[in-house]
C-alpha cells in the first residue's frame, strides 16, 4: 500500500486489514498486494473491506468468481445489510477481467480496468476495488507490467485497491517481484511495509532487467515442464502400483478360491475312495479265488493312483499358496536314504532294482525332514515310473567339504529326456509328448521337487541322454560329524490281540456307508464293540453316557463342525480323558495341524488305511 496523504504519513506498525480500513492513512487512496493462504480468512478480510466502504459511502467494485460473490452476499445479509445496500456493489467476473483467450495479458487486463474505473473516479468519493488476479499460469513479465501500470494510474486517483494473489499457486519469485511495485504487503494476518518497494521500479524496465526477468521466466518454465513430467511419472507409477496391487489382490483371491475348490474336491473324491479302498483291503485280507484277488488288487491299485494324484495336486496348491512351513534340522543321511528306499519298496512292487552306493555314516544334511522325504520319494517314484523293464536305479551322493554341500543323485536306466525338453520338465503340469500317452500322471511331481528344494535353500538339476536314462539330483547344505548317530528303534511289525475283547469304540460319522465300512474293518482287526452316532450333538451325549475307550470323529458333520464336538468333549469332566482320533476326508496339512493342536490324539485321512487303523486301535486297546 502507498499512502497518498503525505510523505511522512506512512505505516510504522503492523496493521490488520480491519484496522487499516479504519485508518485515515488510506482515505485518499492506496494500492495493496495481498498474498492469501486460507480462503476463510480471505473472505473475512474482504467482508471487513466491503462493510467499511458501505459505512463510509464508498463506491465498491469486486472482481472475483461467482462463488465468491454468492458467499459475500450471504454473509452481508446475515449481518443485516439490505438488498438495496447490495445493489450498490459492482460485481465483475474475474475470468472476463483478467484473461484473454485463457492467457493473462497485461495490456488487455489494464485496459479493461481503465474502462471499469474511469467512469467511477470522483475526487469527492472514494472507490474501493477488490480483485483476485488469476496468476497461476501468467508470465512474470506480464504480471509485473500490469501491476506497474496499475500503481502509476492509481497514484493520483482516489482509489483504494487490493490486488489479491493466491499464495498457494503463486511462486515465491513472482511474489518477490510483486513486492517491488507495491508499497505494502498484506497476508491473512497483517500488513507491513514492503522491503523492496521503490518508485524507480515503476519506470520502464531496462534491457538488462528485461533479460533478468526473461531468464527467471525461462527457468521457471523449465522447472514447470520438469515438474509436470515428474507428476506424470508419479501418476504413472501410482497407477502401475495400483494395477499391481489389484492384480495381487485378485491373484490372492483366486488362489484362496483355488485352495478352497481343491480342498472341497479332495474331500468329495476321498469319500467314495474310502469305500472303494476300504472294502478292497478287506477282500484282499479275507482271501478268495486267485483271479478275483488279482482283480481286487487292480481296483485297489487304480484307486491308489487316483489318491496319489489328488495328494500331488493338494501339495502343489499348498506350495504355490505359500502355506508350506520349513523347519530345517540335521538329518542323518545314510539312515534317511535307507528308509526312503525301503518305503518305496513297500508301496511299489516292480521289477526295478534300486542300488544304494556306500554313504559315510558321519554325513548329515540340513533340511526339513518331511519336505526332503517328499523330494526324494518323488525322484525315486519318477525313476521307477519311467524306467525300462528290469531296469536299475542308482542312489549315490557327492560331498563337497569345501562348500559344505551334499548332492543326492537318483540315476535310472530309463527312457531318458530329449535336449529340447530338459529345460521344461520342472515346469508345473508339463508332460513329455513322447511319454504322456504311455504313462499316467499330472506332471507336477518334478515341479514339487523344484519348489520344495528352493524353499529349503537347495538346488536341483538333471542330466539325461535320450534312450539311456536320466540322472536327477538335489543339493543341500551338509556336513560331516564325529558324533554317533542315534537311530530310533522301529516298532515291531507284529501285533498282539488285546488282552480284553470288550474295547468300546464310538464313531461319530454322518455317512452310513462309512459307518458300515468302519464296522467291517474293525471286525477284521479284533472283536470291538462299535457304536455310532450321525450328528455331533448325539455323539457328544452318547460319549457322556457310554464312556467309550476310544472315539473316532468325523470333522464334517451335518449339525456342527467336528472340532466343536472335540472342544466339548475335552472340556467335559466325564469325557476329557477319552482319546479322540479324527477321521476325515479333509487332507490339508493346516486342517490336520489344527485338529492335533485342539486335542486329537491322531488323525487318519480317508481313504482309511487298514494297517494305520489297526495300529491306532491296538495302541489304545493295550492301554
Amino acid at each position: 500500500m502507498e499512502s497518498r496523504e503525505s510523505p511522512s504519513a506512512v505505516l510504522t506498525e503492523f496493521y490488520t486489514l480491519p484496522q487499516l480500513t479504519n485508518s485515515s492513512l488510506i482515505e485518499n487512496g492506496a494500492h495493496i498486494i495481498y498474498m492469501f493462504n486460507e480462503s476463510t480468512k480471505y473472505i473475512s478480510n474482504a467482508i471487513h473491506f466491503i462493510t467499511e466502504g458501505l459505512t463510509k459511502g464508498h463506491l465498491i467494485i469486486l472482481i472475483e468468481s461467482e462463488e465468491f460473490f454468492n458467499e459475500i452476499n450471504k454473509q452481508l445479509i446475515q449481518q443485516g445489510y439490505s438488498e438495496q445496500d447490495l445493489k450498490t456493489i459492482t460485481y465483475i467476473d474475474q475470468m472476463r477481467q483478467y484473461s484473454n483467450n485463457k492467457q493473462f495479458e497485461a495490456d488487455h487486463s489494464f485496459q479493461s480496468l481503465l474502462k471499469l474505473l474511469k467512469p467511477t473516479i470522483d475526487p469527492y468519493r472514494t472507490t474501493r476495488l477488490w480483485g483476485q488476479v488469476l496468476a497461476k499460469d501468467a508470465l512474470l513479465s506480464e504480471l509485473r507490467k500490469y501491476e506497474c501500470d496499475c500503481d502509476e494510474f492509481m497514484g493520483g486517483e482516489n482509489v483504494i485497491s487490493v490486488c489479491a494473489y493466491n499464495a498457494l499457486f503463486t511462486p515465491s519469485y513472482i511474489q518477490n517481484e510483486m513486492l517491488k511495485v507495491h508499497g505494502y504487503f498484506m497476508t491473512d494476518e497483517q500488513i507491513e511495509k514492503s522491503p523492496f518497494y521503490n518508485k524507480k521500479n515503476l519506470l520502464a524496465m531496462s534491457p538488462s532487467e528485461k533479460a533478468r526477468l526473461q531468464n527467471i521466466e525461462n527457468e521457471n518454465q523449465r522447472l514447470k515442464k520438469k515438474n509436470s513430467r515428474l507428476l506424470k511419472e508419479k501418476a504413472y507409477q501410482q497407477e502401475r502400483e495400483q494395477i499391481l496391487y489389484e492384480a495381487k489382490r485378485h491373484a490372492e483371491n483366486a488362489n484362496a478360491m483355488k485352495t478352497t475348490f481343491l480342498s472341497q474336491m479332495s474331500h468329495d473324491l476321498r469319500t467314495p475312495l474310502n469305500i472303494i479302498q476300504g472294502y478292497a483291503q478287506i477282500l484282499m485280507l479275507e482271501g478268495s479265488h486267485q483271479r478275483l484277488q488279482k482283480n481286487i488288487q487292480k481296483i485297489f491299485g487304480a484307486s491308489n493312483d487316483l489318491l496319489k494324484l489328488i495328494e500331488e495336486i493338494l501339495d502343489f496348491s499348498a506350495i504355490e499358496a505359500g502355506k508350506v512351513t520349513i523347519n530345517k534340522e540335521p538329518i542323518h543321511l545314510k539312515t534317511f536314504i535307507d528308509n526312503s528306499v525301503s518305503a518305496i519298496f513297500d508301496f511299489n512292487h516292480s521289477d526295478i532294482m534300486i542300488k544304494v552306493d556306500h554313504i559315510d555314516d558321519n554325513l548329515y544334511i540340513e533340511a526339513d525332514r518331511l519336505r526332503l522325504t517328499q523330494v526324494i520319494t518323488n525322484l525315486l517314484t519318477n525313476a521307477i515310473k519311467y524306467n525300462q523293464p528290469h531296469g536299475e536305479i542308482s542312489v549315490f551322493i557327492d560331498f563337497d567339504e569345501l562348500r559344505e554341500e551334499i548332492k543326492i543323485h537318483v540315476k535310472d536306466t530309463g527312457i531318458g529326456i530329449s535336449d529340447s525338453e530338459l529345460h521344461l520338465i520342472f515346469d508345473p503340469f508339463y508332460r513329455s509328448e513322447t511319454s504322456k500317452s504311455k504313462w499316467k500322471g499330472t506332471g507336477i511331481g518334478l515341479a514339487i521337487v523344484s519348489q520344495l528344494t528352493n524353499k529349503m535353500n537347495g538346488s536341483y538339476g538333471v542330466t539325461s541322454e535320450e534312450g539311456n536314462g536320466s540322472n536327477f539330483w538335489v543339493s543341500f547344505k551338509g556336513f560331516a560329524s564325529t558324533q554317533p548317530c542315534l537311530v530310533a528303534l522301529q516298532p515291531s511289525a507284529t501285533h498282539q490281540h488285546p488282552s480284553t475283547d470288550d474295547l468300546n469304540v464310538l464313531y461319530i460319522e454322518d455317512n452310513q456307508d462309512n459307518i458300515d465300512l468302519m464296522s467291517s474293518m474293525l471286525h477284521i482287526i479284533t472283536d470291538i464293540q462299535l457304536t455310532s452316532e450321525m450328528t455331533g450333538k448325539d455323539g457328544y451325549h452318547k460319549a457322556i453316557e457310554m464312556q467309550p475307550d476310544l472315539i473316532l470323529l468325523d470333522l464334517h458333520l451335518p449339525d456342527t463342525n467336528g472340532l466343536n464336538v472335540l472342544n466339548d468333549l475335552k472340556t467335559h469332566a466325564l469325557t476329557k480323558h477319552i482319546p479322540v482320533i479324527a477321521i476325515s476326508a479333509e487332507a490339508l496339512e493346516s486342517s490336520i495341524d489344527l485338529a492335533l493342536e485342539q486335542g486329537c490324539q491322531g488323525y487318519l485321512t480317508k481313504p482309511v488305511n487298514l494297517t494305520e487303523l489297526r495300529d491306532v486301535v491296538m495302541h489304545y486297546s493295550n492301554n
